[in-house]
């Protein structure tokens, strides 16, 4: 299902006329023949990098951390849409906003913040924006590793039981 999530996804930001309709597209397309009952959460945003313009669309998927203006990383709270693959014909919003040089944007899977030892504790959103923002200043690599690290930490001997995906960019 991811497989096929994927595929038709790339298909629909390159062939439809923006990211709103790509999803209502992409949606449509997951819904037929899902006797599974399937679903997927997605997020999905393009950069115009003359301009720092940033659109996007998120369909049930985690809040991203936004830095900008040298602050501090925040959640990038729009409501969300609808999940994909749940009902034909949900219409998804784009939403945009203005990056500035040196601005930057984290998005992550739940793997990340439901990470748990042994469900005595998860590391959660309060703990990566924490590590987010103790190494804002550091190379991409460095807030990278960092949040590794402290979810390792905090995980300890546990085993992994999802995903742990990651993307960091600064517009420059």
């Amino acid at each position: 299902f991811m497989v096929k999530t994927i595929t038709l996804g790339e298909n629909s930001v390159k062939y439809a006329p923006n990211l709103a309709d790509s999803f209502f597209n992409l949606n449509n397309q997951l819904c037929e023949n899902n006797d599974g009952e399937l679903f997927v959460t997605n997020f999905a945003g393009i950069l115009e990098l003359s301009t720092g313009k940033f659109s996007y669309v998120n369909a049930g998927h985690n809040y991203p951390l936004i830095k900008t203006n040298g602050e501090s990383f925040e959640y990038l709270e729009n409501q969300p849409d609808l999940i994909l693959a749940v009902m034909e014909n949900t219409p998804y919003q784009e939403h945009t906003i203005q990056l500035n040089k040196g601005d930057m944007i984290f998005l992550y899977t739940d793997g990340l913040t439901e990470a748990n030892n042994n469900y005595q504790s998860f590391y959660g959103e309060e703990q990566l924006k924490e590590t987010l923002n103790n190494n804002k200043d550091e190379e991409l690599s460095k807030i990278l590793e960092s949040v590794k690290k402290d979810i390792k930490t905090q995980i300890g001997e546990s085993d992994q039981f999802d995903d742990e995906t990651m993307l960091i960019l600064k517009y420059e």
